[in-house]
């Protein structure tokens, strides 16, 4: 009997058959797509070239859209760290402050003066807001210059939902909050509306923003302090982030000098003076259709004003998804003028086009065009008109609905009229030229002193600022440690950078605390004393922590004297140029913090007082350095490595402090036929087994390339894989690598307790390392973990292994410095990783000794207890020092002027 097929089965041969129509489905197609897509007709292309024109103006920035700019973090992101910038006054209501009252007209009253009263005055005008207005609240009230008023007008509107938000808006807690009503129908419009809030404010500077756009935390105080030392300016801005819609990241600013007579690069939200602002007349009112703000900065230009571009990202554009400005049927319907003028263009555009068919085709798509244009622009013009609207204003209405119809923005023709507009206005900066004004540095004879303003602020939790020179690898990974475990512990922080960079890893600090500034960016150097007092009597904080910047123990004397409420302790990463400045500083510091042992002592030798002398080891973050056994077996089948060879990391580097060539040359000298000096024949053969059990790592550069470097490249030749790309900066790759270590090699001549090495040993690698000052802290014979490599007699600096430039032979100079030394060196390496080798099992046992050394004393909780211990006996001792003489604070004066000279000096490229 014959079996049925299962009715879903499907016989091989129809299979095969549905696969070949499959594929000519998919592939014969293809024979028939032109290689290019077919142009447009030429009066298309010129419909939407506005398009274009957007988007150039961000072209110096594409590279930022992919790389570098999250544009979801905005400033009301759940993501951003908060910083408690409420005013004082505000939450105690115990000072005695009178807010401004105003007449029913907007005018301004006179108001007691007060130290809280406004240093900026925020302007916001609203026509039908929605909810995207608490957002821009949300920055305008979270400001870190907490001495604001925020004046909302409402320009006339009359949506229910609107008038509701603002009579919420009307009833806020906050006493720096007013909402003005505009009820003069000749000032109906943004400029208008603009005016009266304005006048209606009372502060020295003034801001506009609109009532969707966000402000990062720090712009308004970065950008009062830039006008208050910054005399001979007016405005100052930002770079902006576009984000919604639109995203993008625009630098153009101030800088861009006399392009800004052809386009406006300037954003509106700009921080205008008061005194500038009411000698230009404020803003146009008549000009309601858009580029308002472009007029006042050239009437502002015109006498003489002009501003800066923070290069700073502080100002976040809302935008609303692209689309042409107007299409053809939308701009027939608004302008009735514009069928002719495209009637013209496209016959203009027939007329040069040679091939008739050609002709005929384009001359049908425009006549179809025109068709569908007449045809919408009749609808809506047929449309019933409102009782209070024109059949113009039902148009724009039915075509745009909820957007606001900005003329000299959308509309091609009238951006050229308005630019035309421009230049009949201000003929001689056409002429001429923009104002030739920009910040120039200043060499005070006298520090100054004065603070222009207390923006004293609440302070619910404890606060501590560090100073550092720049947000950069180089001690940063410390300071970035000890950022992100007081911010754990619930301190606020502030940081301040002392050089202008760069600051690679700016991002990541201000993913920790919002209060960051970089006081070259904004503050002449003279400035930068008085602003870092200012920052600690604003902030009210309980501690100043100095580390790696020589221009911060410049300002130290200084900063005493205007702010000796707060502890100030120093940082001493090692026992060179810092360490003398703390020494040089010690009767205005309370508390000195070494990071080492060998550090303290040193301090102690040349001077420091054994009772203000505390230690603090840095720490590693344990999660970030760990072994990945899945990456170590991986990559060690990709390498073809057996898991019975000892696999050496060498941190590869072309600085010569690190020595890589020491580290290369001994595991070549392991790799060599030792058997020529007389050796027995057995201890030959035992070498010759563990060099073949011996795989290095090289990570990192190659050193600087010499006939050493050649001579040890080809003695490891095979048994050793360089792997450039595996650094710090490729955390994610280094540790892959490091995972398929057994043992870390490290020869580096850097004092005290190097942060490689931690990572390395944290990472269940073997120490093998060669004698540096206060390396023995960290591998010592006492702990069984590790071997230091210290030749007989050798208890001095340690001498470069490699000082050659390119194609050099530098290890030749370091061999005539101290030849015996390096040989002696170069053999004890090789011995020991010989011994590691032959006891594979031990080493791999002592390596996670080693990481369990680096959790028990370099561990982030050992670092913090430490940290908060040393800031407590340092508020402890601010009670107990006495209080500075009349000399020590003319001293303190005369020493920040001196130390200026040097910031000076190096800050001039800022500008």
């Amino acid at each position: 009997m014959r079996m049925r097929r299962p009715a879903m089965a499907v016989p091989r041969r129809e299979m095969m058959g549905f696969l070949v129509i499959a594929l000519l489905l998919f592939f014969v197609p293809l024979f028939f797509v032109p290689l290019h897509e077919p142009s447009l007709p030429e009066p298309f292309v010129w419909m939407e070239f506005s398009r274009l024109d957007a988007h150039a103006v961000h072209e110096d920035s594409l590279e930022d859209l992919a790389t570098v700019f999250d544009y979801d973090n905005t400033p009301v992101s759940s993501w951003r760290p908060r910083f408690h910038y409420t005013p004082e006054w505000v939450v105690s209501r115990s000072a005695s402050v009178v807010v401004d009252s105003h007449d029913a007209d907007g005018s301004r009253a006179t108001a007691e003066h007060s130290p809280h009263a406004p240093v900026v005055s925020v302007i916001t005008t609203l026509h039908n807001a929605n909810h995207l207005l608490w957002e821009t609240a949300s920055t305008v009230l979270s400001q870190s210059l907490a001495q604001l008023e925020w004046v909302v007008v409402d320009d006339f509107s009359d949506d229910p939902a609107s008038l509701a938000l603002l009579a919420r808006l009307r009833a806020h807690p906050d006493p720096r909050v007013r909402v003005l009503r505009n009820a003069d129908p000749s000032q109906r419009g943004l400029p208008g509306a603009r005016n009266l809030g304005i006048r209606a404010s009372s502060a020295p500077y003034v801001l506009c923003v609109d009532g969707d756009d966000l402000l990062e935390p720090t712009f308004l105080e970065k950008a009062a302090w830039f006008l208050e030392t910054h005399p001979r300016l007016s405005l100052v801005n930002s770079w902006s982030v576009g984000f919604g819609g639109m995203r993008y990241l625009h630098r153009k600013g101030f800088e861009a000098g006399d392009e800004l007579l052809t386009a406006n690069y300037l954003t509106a939200t700009t921080l205008v003076r008061r005194s500038a602002l009411e000698e230009a007349g404020l803003f146009d009112a008549s000009l309601v259709g858009g580029k308002e703000d472009w007029d006042l900065w050239l009437r502002l230009a015109s006498l003489g004003h002009w501003g800066h571009t923070l290069p700073e990202v502080h100002f976040w554009y809302r935008r609303r998804p692209w689309r042409p400005p107007l299409t053809s049927a939308e701009r027939a319907a608004r302008d009735p003028d514009y069928m002719k003028a495209h009637r013209a263009a496209q016959k203009a555009h027939i007329s040069k086009v040679s091939d008739r068919q050609k002709r005929q085709a384009i001359a049908a798509a425009a006549a179809e065009t025109d068709a569908a244009v007449a045809s919408v622009a009749a609808a809506a013009l047929a449309a019933p008109p409102t009782p209070t609207g024109s059949t113009a204003d039902v148009a724009k209405a039915r075509l745009l609905p909820q957007e606001r119809f900005w003329e000299n923005n959308d509309q091609v023709e009238a951006i050229e009229r308005f630019a035309e507009l421009m230049r009949e206005r201000y003929p001689r900066l056409y002429a001429g030229g923009l104002p030739a004004l920009a910040p120039q540095l200043q060499l005070f004879d006298d520090v100054p002193t004065q603070i222009p303003f207390a923006n004293l602020l609440d302070k619910p939790v404890r606060r501590l600022l560090l100073m550092l020179p720049r947000l950069a690898p180089d001690h940063d990974l410390v300071h970035f440690h000890v950022v992100r475990q007081l911010v754990r512990k619930g301190w606020e922080l502030t940081v301040v950078c002392t050089e202008l960079g760069p600051h690679p890893w700016e991002r990541d600090m201000t993913a920790l605390t919002p209060d960051v500034f970089v006081l070259p960016r904004f503050l002449q150097p003279g400035d930068h004393a008085r602003f870092v007092a200012y920052l600690t009597n604003s902030r009210q904080l309980d501690a100043v922590l100095l580390s790696a910047s020589a221009a911060a123990y410049h300002m130290l004397p200084l900063l005493r004297v205007l702010a000796p409420t707060a502890a100030y302790v120093d940082l001493v990463h090692e026992d060179r140029a810092m360490a003398r400045f703390s020494v040089a500083r010690r009767r205005f510091l309370h508390r000195t913090v070494a990071l080492s042992l060998h550090v303290r002592a040193h301090l102690l030798s040349v001077g420091a007082e054994r009772g203000r002398v505390g230690l603090m080891h840095p720490c590693l973050e344990p999660r970030a350095f760990t072994r990945v056994h899945a990456a170590r077996r991986q990559l060690r089948s990709q390498l073809g490595l057996a898991d019975d060879q000892l696999v050496v990391a060498v941190l590869g580097s072309r600085d010569p402090s690190q020595r890589s060539l020491l580290a290369l040359s001994a595991l070549a000298r392991l790799q060599e036929d030792t058997g020529a000096g007389g050796e027995a024949e057995e201890e030959v053969a035992t070498h010759s087994l563990v060099s073949s059990a011996v795989h290095t790592l090289l990570l990192g550069e190659q050193p600087v390339p010499s006939r050493l470097l050649d001579r040890a490249l080809r003695s490891l030749n095979s048994s050793m894989h360089s792997i450039p790309e595996a650094t710090p900066a490729n955390h994610g790759l280094l540790v892959q690598y490091l995972s398929a270590c057994d043992l870390v090699l490290y020869t580096s001549s850097v004092h005290g307790v190097p942060l490689p090495l931690l990572q390395a040993m944290s990472m269940s690698l073997y120490p093998v390392v060669t004698w540096a000052p206060g390396r023995d802290e960290l591998v010592r014979r006492g702990d069984g973990v590790g071997t230091l490599i210290q030749p007989a007699g050798h208890t001095g600096e340690v001498q470069p292994h490699s000082t050659a430039a390119a194609g050099g032979d530098g290890h030749e100079e370091a061999l005539a410095t101290a030849p015996h030394l390096l040989a002696e060196e170069e053999r004890l390496l090789a011995e020991a990783l010989a011994e590691a080798a032959a006891n594979l099992e031990r080493t791999r046992a002592l390596g996670n000794e080693a990481r369990e050394l680096i959790l028990r004393r370099w561990s982030p909780h050992a670092m913090t207890e430490q940290l908060l211990e040393e800031l407590e006996v340092a508020s402890e001792q601010v009670l107990l020092d006495s209080p500075l003489s009349v000399t020590e604070q003319l001293a303190a004066r005369e020493l920040a002027t001196i130390g200026l000279v040097g910031s000076f000096a190096s800050a001039q490229h800022a500008f």
